[in-house]
């Protein structure tokens, strides 16, 4: 089987783990999104409502335009989850808007962009590739957002393909992973051979920068046939049982498929 297209989204999944990618994308069943999956759609909706129209005005809109936005966007995919884990929605909003008010007094006055949620499509072996980027800065930066628990290491933004495909298709080498950590009502922290508690932390942002070269987009025009060849002759791998997405509680399809709870 060969679909018309393939996206990052679609490849990561494949290599990530092989019947996730064939329940999605041959099955054409969708996993229901989780809370965080919502959380971040509805702060990346309101950074989009933001950006697209600072590329002319160059002037960030009102803070409460930008909460209203991610609000709606939250009000209107919270019947999408399923499981909410003991998660009081109400809550969840709470922390949803936390985050993107943080943002947006703190991070976006100091970006410009120039191209907000591009599209890119380039061949490889036969095959469309789809990418569609967050942003890319005045100064040449691609910047991918991350709504995150902890933030992203620098390794992460040195070595994550998402990042070299961004800057494949761009023929842009700086790139940067613009981590959005929610806050915490509280931790465990062992300390002194002692377990504390500690207080709630507030929301921040991490910016980790990194840099492609050519030799990464070798490697990366190397992986990319490697899998598209594995789509087209239908091997769909199970992850490694180890990795904490193959697990009842973080893969949506761990009922049906035959390597998880079926």
């Amino acid at each position: 089987m060969q679909r018309e297209y393939e996206s990052f989204s679609s490849l990561n999944t494949y290599r990530r783990c092989g019947m996730q990618y064939y329940f999605r994308y041959c099955e054409g069943i969708k996993a229901p999104p989780s809370v965080a999956l919502i959380q971040g759609s509805s702060i990346h909706r309101g950074q989009e409502f933001n950006f697209k129209q600072k590329i002319e005005s160059k002037t960030d809109l009102p803070l409460d335009d930008v909460l209203d936005c991610v609000s709606d966007e939250f009000e209107a995919r919270k019947t999408e989850v399923e499981k909410w884990e003991n998660t009081d929605p109400g809550k969840a909003k709470d922390e949803t808007i936390c985050v993107a008010e943080h943002v947006h007094t703190t991070h976006n006055p100091t970006i410009q962009p120039v191209e907000v949620e591009v599209e890119y499509l380039t061949e490889c072996e036969g095959v469309q590739l789809k990418t569609i980027i967050d942003l890319i800065d005045i100064d040449g930066f691609i910047r991918d957002v991350k709504v995150v628990g902890r933030a992203k290491s620098q390794s992460d933004a040195d070595n994550d393909m998402q990042l070299t495909i961004y800057s494949y298709v761009t023929g842009l080498k700086n790139v940067v992973f613009d981590c959005f950590i929610k806050a915490r009502e509280s931790e465990m922290r062992f300390k002194n051979g002692c377990l504390t508690v500690h207080s709630k932390k507030k929301p921040r942002v991490v910016t980790l920068k990194s840099t492609r070269t050519e030799k990464d987009w070798q490697r990366l025009a190397n992986i990319v046939p490697a899998l598209l060849k594995g789509i087209k002759n239908e091997v769909f791998l199970p992850a490694d049982p180890t990795w904490w997405g193959c697990s009842e509680r973080f893969c949506g399809y761990w009922h049906i498929c035959k390597y998880g709870g079926k």
